[in-house]
């Protein structure tokens, strides 16, 4: 199957979390959803993806660890 990108998303909503599913699945993303930046954490240290969406709410240091550990692949 081809898909248009890898999507690693974190987010504690449910609400949220479907309605972004169903939005992915339709428009043909591979994706993962987690809920913290502590799980996304632990994948990013084994897979990659294109992208990294995350919830606004999330504490500021925790989004900034997660962009960390991203960029450091790209070193």
């Amino acid at each position: 199957m081809n898909t248009r990108g890898k999507i690693l998303v974190i987010d504690d909503e449910p609400e949220s979390r479907e309605m972004l599913e169903n939005w992915l699945r339709e428009q043909g993303y591979d994706y993962i959803f987690v809920q913290s930046d502590e799980r996304a954490q632990t994948i990013l240290k084994h897979r990659t993806f294109d992208t990294v969406m995350y919830t606004h709410e999330f504490p500021y240091s925790s989004r900034m660890r997660v962009v960390k550990r991203i960029g450091s692949q790209f070193s």
